[in-house]
């Protein structure tokens, strides 16, 4: 038994040695083959202030204002990063800064709970779908709502490079907010033709 696991260790650390000098090999490539603009956030994600004014000034800024609203917040309304047109895209890419800058700690694990409740609620009623077809529609359309979710709170927070994906239901826009509706309807009407919503 000794025997086998140390081959299986000297398999796997192989494997990750071969895996590592690939993955050196090809990442100056890989960068080569970006364009300016790419490369540019790409290390602007990595360091947001070698361009504190321009490509990393909303990333700054949306820490600060999630760092400002510390636990309570500053209150409906009262946030200054907002109010003062530091934070741009305010209303739409950045609102999760917001809500950290209003709202304080507090309110940001208040809005992650209601979105995990809301996840929780999809995942345990979707198990009961008989239809194969409905159960991957409505796990896509709930992959979907989760990965705009990650990425939204994720770019806000400097966990990953900024992009223009809102957070579900909270971002202003009526076309993201209308297409949203629309999945959770279809989600809505899946579950709700043989009772399953409980």
């Amino acid at each position: 038994m000794l025997l086998i696991r140390a081959r299986l260790s000297w398999v796997a650390i192989t494997v990750a040695s071969i895996l590592n000098v690939f993955i050196s090999l090809i990442t100056p490539v890989l960068w080569m083959g970006l364009k300016d603009y790419q490369q540019n956030r790409i290390l602007t994600f990595i360091d947001p202030t070698r361009d504190p004014l321009g490509a990393g000034y909303q990333i700054i800024q949306a820490k600060i204002a999630i760092g400002s609203g510390s636990i309570w917040g500053k209150g409906w309304l009262l946030g200054t990063q907002k109010n003062m047109n530091f934070l741009p895209e305010h209303h739409t890419d950045f609102i999760f800064s917001v809500v950290g800058e209003e709202f304080g700690f507090i309110g940001s694990i208040l809005l992650l709970f209601l979105f995990a409740i809301f996840f929780a609620r999809i995942i345990k009623n979707v198990g009961e779908l008989k239809v194969k077809e409905r159960k991957v529609a409505t796990a896509g359309i709930m992959a979907y709502l989760m990965f705009q979710m990650f990425i939204n709170i994720g770019m806000n927070i400097g966990l990953v490079p900024a992009t223009g994906i809102p957070l579900p239901f909270i971002s202003y826009g009526g076309s993201n907010l209308l297409i949203n509706a629309i999945s959770v309807g279809v989600i809505l009407k899946y579950l709700n033709e043989r009772g399953f919503i409980k």
